[in-house]
């Protein structure tokens, strides 16, 4: 007689947990803890349109800093919940798939906890096409070939409208992540 039985595939869950609202300028040791847990993702059960995915990077923007509020605070993105993972734009490999447009291996980008392995609504993330292309770093997609790069991409070409060259433009917040990508959009422009 020959026994089958599923062994366990434990791994180690790294979360990023938000502890509290900051006093001025988040300090990494009072505002944040590291936290890990053990899953068995053998044992993920997904509901329909949902994904488990494995983090390869975040994006640590500007932004999360108005979340670290008070939650009576209204704002365009709701605050963070004290106890819970962090969250922003991730990309991330999807390992089991409960949605026939995503399968395994896929590599998507979106908004999600951080945390080290999740469990991803289908409506909150998009696949990167060509995600393996070893010419693009993957990072990319988190920066000039995500929201950044569109944001400034739009604000440029949309809004400033019409460029030409030798014009002088002037970004207000140019240090930024977004106003970094317009003032080099605009160099290539003359």
């Amino acid at each position: 007689m020959l026994l089958f039985y599923r062994m366990a595939d434990t791994r180690t869950n790294v979360q990023v947990i938000y502890k509290q609202v900051p006093d001025g300028m988040p300090d990494a040791k009072r505002d944040f803890e590291i936290r890990s847990t053990t899953i068995d993702i053998g044992n993920i059960n997904l509901n329909a349109n949902e994904v488990f995915v494995r983090m390869l990077y975040v994006s640590v923007d500007p932004y999360l800093r108005t979340r670290m509020r008070n939650p009576a605070i209204p704002s365009y993105r709701p605050a963070l919940v004290p106890g819970e993972p962090m969250e922003g734009y991730i990309l991330a490999e999807i390992l089991k798939s409960n949605d026939p447009n995503y399968k395994a291996g896929d590599l998507v980008t979106g908004f999600g906890r951080w945390e080290q392995y999740t469990v991803l609504q289908t409506s909150t993330i998009k696949k990167i096409p060509d995600g393996r292309n070893p010419k693009i770093p993957l990072s990319f997609h988190l920066s000039v070939l995500g929201t950044i790069g569109i944001t400034a991409y739009v604000g440029l070409h949309k809004i400033c409208e019409p460029l030409t060259p030798g014009q002088t433009l002037y970004v207000s917040a140019a240090a930024g992540a977004v106003g970094q990508v317009v003032g080099q959009y605009a160099k290539s422009l003359g």
